[in-house]
């Protein structure tokens, strides 16, 4: 967890996510994210994520990493709150909530 809490961006091009976990546990520490726009990444994400339309296009991802990574303080300080509200979806209450409410 201490490496997402030091990092400026948590890169995260999967090809294939079943959940998007790393996300979350990012998100939870702090770190701004950069995804793929693919799998479940998106759901999970929201839009508190910045995505990378094609995971293999290295230059697509260059160019997402220098915008998220040349963000002002404010704009990071809003974009970490972003990923901390996004998390509060995944909470175990919300979760039992809206399991119960499909019961």
């Amino acid at each position: 967890m201490q490496l997402y809490r030091l990092c400026k961006a948590f890169v995260f091009p999967s090809h294939y996510e079943g959940f998007g976990t790393p996300i979350i546990e990012a998100q939870s520490q702090g770190a701004m994210v950069i995804s793929a726009n693919n799998s479940s990444l998106v759901e999970v994400g929201g839009d508190s994520v910045a995505y990378v339309k094609n995971e293999n296009d290295v230059f697509e991802l260059e160019q997402i990493m220098e915008y998220v990574l040349s963000k002002n303080k404010e704009d990071i300080a809003e974009t970490k709150k972003q990923g901390l509200e996004n998390i509060k979806r995944f909470s175990c209450e919300n979760i039992a909530k809206k399991i119960k409410k499909e019961l």
